[in-house]
């Protein structure tokens, strides 16, 4: 499991779509600290709990960060990891034309080619300029992340490298141009690395290193012509999945889209449960939301709104990662200018396999899919049925969250409404199921979390003793705590439908339902972006996009 987050400043939060993208992507592909140990607790005998340190090198698109647990004379003794960091061996250094090619069209300034060979988990990019004769004659780093070093290999290319086209999108042809860039970053250590950071000088830390473990599984384009874009990108990612036969596939479409006076962007996820390079996106089956044509990826599925400036980094996202072989999900946060966390625009996503309940011949995709929006041309920064978040579901008619059902070989759309009036019920819906009855003294809760039959029974919770306000408490016991509530997909019927088929079909990994009531029936303040621990393990909270009413929070955990 890996985690990382940028917040508040720096260079390492996203300052566009592609920006927050290419670090995903990077993210997912790149090897990250999984345990580390004080090698040197330091000279300056200055630390203090709580000091947050920081471990960079050149191959770091993101660098780890570790949190001071205990200091002896202001020397560190031990640390936890908070951010598990991005390392790779990326190629860097001067980029040689080795030989230009031909016919790949006149004068261009922005032809994308990948270069070819080696061992990669996602191979590098160059952006290539042309003669009048379509002859590539210089290039630089592309997608770099600031590092000006790119890709991710376990072995190098040899040089000079062959190259392939992956866009723009005008100008998809020409052959015969090879490349040689002139180093690598090699890989970070993991004995006796310095560490800069908080209150000392002179630590340094053992570590080890693990892949997150997500592949590049050959389709990493920037070929689509969007709103006068030619560069949108297109990207499939394959998880290792460790101990099962099925792997899963998750894609990744940026696009854009004008409205009035603003530029929309985003990013288009779907789920796939098999990937053939050769073939046109759109001709997977099994590819969510039932894609069935080239057209319908463009306005069918779930899209992570992003931040709606231009790049020029005046409002640069925050975001939070988690994955591991199998999934992964992001909270972003996408609107700077809020001063506190309740006026904050958070988006959610989840893609990638569930934990699955049943074994993998029972069921074997468990894929969810999920994104805060389920239209793209929608303004992520107001209140709309357009939007919701994992722990709510309640977006109007189609998209948002998918869920592939291995039995019927087919995606369902999850959408937690009830049915009544005219709107017919989903198949499937993610439990809780819509709005939890956190109400006043007249208020029940003998149906806390409920659709049709599936009842949480009032037992199960208590109202505070003090009060006749209901306040969601774990039992037994008499301490008010934090429930975190698993975020489960299950079918339920339709209305006036017995339950012929009800089922659970898994739980998200790391994503639970809390409730933010402060214990007398209000929203506790600021409550996004709060640690809690429960049994030892830190969550942090957000909140559904701009909403904040008490049932409308999610606890994400700190896996590292």
């Amino acid at each position: 499991m890996a985690f990382q987050s940028e917040v508040g400043s720096g260079t390492a939060r996203a300052t566009s779509y592609h920006d927050l993208f290419n670090k995903q992507v990077s993210f997912l592909t790149s090897r990250h600290v999984a345990t580390v140990v004080i090698n040197n607790g330091g000279t300056g005998g200055t630390y203090v709990i709580g000091d947050i340190i920081n471990l960079t090198h050149a191959g770091a698109h993101l660098d780890a960060k570790f949190e001071v647990l205990t200091v002896s004379a202001g020397q560190i003794l031990t640390m936890q990891i908070v951010c598990s960091g991005a390392f790779g061996d990326r190629p860097n250094g001067t980029i040689t034309i080795s030989a230009g090619g031909t016919a790949y069209g006149n004068n261009l300034t922005d032809l994308i080619l990948e270069i070819q060979g080696g061992t990669s988990r996602c191979p590098a990019k160059v952006q290539a300029t042309t003669n009048g004769s379509g002859v590539v004659t210089s290039a630089i780093d592309f997608e770099d992340l600031g590092t000006s070093a790119i890709g991710v290999y376990s072995s190098l290319p040899s040089y000079p490298a062959a190259t392939t086209i992956q866009g723009p999108n005008a100008t998809a042809v020409g052959t015969g141009c090879t490349i040689t860039m002139g180093g690598s970053t090699g890989i970070i250590g993991t004995t006796g690395l310095a560490v800069t950071g908080g209150g000392g000088a002179g630590a340094t830390v053992d570590i080890t290193l693990a892949e997150t473990g997500w592949t590049v599984d050959g389709r990493n384009t920037n070929d689509r012509l969007l709103n006068s874009i030619g560069n949108e990108k297109t990207v499939v990612l394959k998880g290792d999945s460790a101990g099962t036969a099925n792997k899963p596939f998750i894609a990744y479409i940026t696009e854009t889209a004008t409205s009035g006076l603003n530029t929309r962007f985003g990013i288009h996820c779907f789920g796939m449960i098999a990937h053939n390079p050769a073939l046109d996106f759109s001709a997977h089956t099994g590819l969510s939301p039932n894609i069935a044509s080239e057209t319908s990826i463009l306005t069918e599925g779930a899209v992570l709104l992003c931040s709606e400036d231009t790049g020029a980094g005046t409002d640069e996202m925050d975001f939070w990662f988690k994955a591991d072989d199998q999934h992964f999900s992001m909270i972003t946060q996408i609107e700077e200018s809020a001063a506190v966390s309740d006026n904050g625009v958070y988006m959610q996503h989840y893609a990638g396999f569930m934990d699955r309940i049943g074994t993998e011949v029972e069921s074997s995709y468990p894929m969810f899919i999920f994104a805060s929006g389920r239209l793209f041309n929608t303004d992520p920064t107001v209140g709309s049925f357009d939007i919701t978040g994992m722990a709510e579901v309640g977006h109007n008619l189609v998209g948002c969250a998918w869920y592939y059902d291995s039995v019927s070989g087919a995606w369902f759309n999850l959408r937690n409404y009830d049915g009544v009036g005219s709107v017919t019920p989903e198949d499937f819906v993610m439990f809780p199921v819509g709005i939890p009855n956190i109400e006043s003294a007249t208020g029940s809760l003998d149906k806390v979390v409920s659709r049709g039959a599936r009842t949480v029974e009032a037992d199960f919770f208590e109202q505070q003793r003090t009060s006749a306000t209901k306040v969601l408490r774990k039992i037994p016991g008499t301490v008010d705590q934090f429930f975190l509530w698993p975020l489960t997909v299950s079918r339920k019927e339709a209305a006036g439908q017995s339950l012929v088929d009800d089922k659970f079909a898994g739980q998200l990994k790391g994503v639970f339902w809390i409730s933010s009531d402060d214990g007398t029936g209000s929203r506790i303040a600021n409550f996004s972006e709060d640690f809690i621990t429960v049994s030892g393990v830190r969550y942090l909270v957000f909140h559904n996009h701009v909403n904040t009413e008490p049932y409308q929070y999610i606890a994400f955990r700190m896996d590292v």
